[in-house]
């Protein structure tokens, strides 16, 4: 027979007798040792419920955009700094790319007129044609290649203007002409005169850059990125400016001297002076001498006593 509400509230105080004592404390203590399971599986449950609302599409757009979001205990979001510290190799890159831009010109006049001084200064013919196949490739990649060394070799003047067929005609000319040494010279005194532009590029482009690095890579090493182009492109010139001086001081050794003072003494032989004057009179009708007055107004001739004046003056018909 089953047991009924009435039958269980007759039966509770022989229950409430039975669980006292032992039993009671039994039961209290197992309950307490199932607390940490149920508080785990009441928080794992709230868990989930949190990371439901996180992964809520309009909150994970307000996080891409550098925003942050907390949902009971869990919270996800962005750092600034360390967003910040994320922009820096992106930075860091796009001003490598516009300073290798910028010094793109600069390096290949640079490495081409060492290279073109260098083999002028072997004084042979193979030194000669690779002097010349410098200037031909700095042509050919927009540069400011010497335009006339290959027609001076070559003899022929139409590849001033067309790089392509001069550095065609020296790889195929097994014997490319010997140039002379004023023609050395020359070319190097063009290239020292290139080397001056060069160095004013080079400086307007580091100052550039210095001011271009603050506004677009603030996060970047933009002063060590940009002295990685500066540095070595000053040795460079500072090479090409020593060998110019040295250049110059050789030639002025070569040159005579003149004295410094020379003994005034007179010269028989016509001066420039004399030779100008000469030049510049040639042609011209001599002057004719002056010729005295008919009527010359001379005073009395000394001596003369007062009636010899006084007959003077009536024959002067005054």
């Amino acid at each position: 027979m089953p047991i009924n509400q009435s039958m269980f509230e007759s039966l509770q105080p022989g229950v409430n007798d039975m669980v006292k004592g032992d039993q009671a404390a039994k039961l209290a203590k197992y309950l307490q040792a199932q607390e940490p399971a149920i508080a785990g599986q009441k928080q794992g449950a709230q868990n989930e419920a949190n990371l439901r609302t996180l992964l809520n599409p309009q909150l994970q757009g307000q996080v891409n955009e550098g925003g942050s979001a907390k949902v009971g205990d869990i919270s996800v979001g962005g750092n600034p700094y360390a967003k910040m510290a994320m922009q820096g190799p992106h930075q860091a890159q796009a001003f490598l790319k516009t300073a290798q831009g910028a010094y793109k010109d600069i390096n290949s006049n640079l490495d081409a007129a060492q290279t073109t001084l260098d083999n002028l200064n072997l004084g042979n013919s193979a030194g000669d044609k690779a002097a010349a196949i410098s200037e031909a490739k700095l042509m050919l990649n927009g540069g400011r290649g010497i335009p006339s060394i290959v027609p001076m070799l070559s003899g022929d003047p139409t590849m001033a203007t067309d790089a392509q067929k001069a550095m065609n005609w020296l790889q195929n000319t097994p014997n490319v002409p010997t140039l002379q040494p004023a023609q050395r010279d020359a070319l190097r005194e063009m290239v020292f005169s290139r080397n001056q532009q060069t160095a004013q590029q080079h400086q307007q482009t580091a100052a550039q850059l210095a001011q271009q690095g603050p506004l677009v890579a603030p996060q970047a090493d933009y002063a060590g990125l940009t002295n990685s182009f500066v540095n070595p492109a000053q040795q460079k010139l500072d090479r090409i400016n020593k060998m110019q001086s040295e250049y110059q001081a050789q030639r002025a050794k070569m040159q005579p001297q003149s004295a410094v003072s020379q003994p005034s003494t007179a010269s028989p032989n016509p001066t420039t002076l004399d030779k100008l004057k000469t030049l510049f009179s040639r042609g011209s009708a001599p002057q004719a001498p002056q010729q005295a007055p008919t009527n010359p107004q001379a005073g009395p001739p000394p001596g003369m006593s007062f009636e010899q004046y006084k007959a003077w003056k009536a024959g002067q018909g005054n």
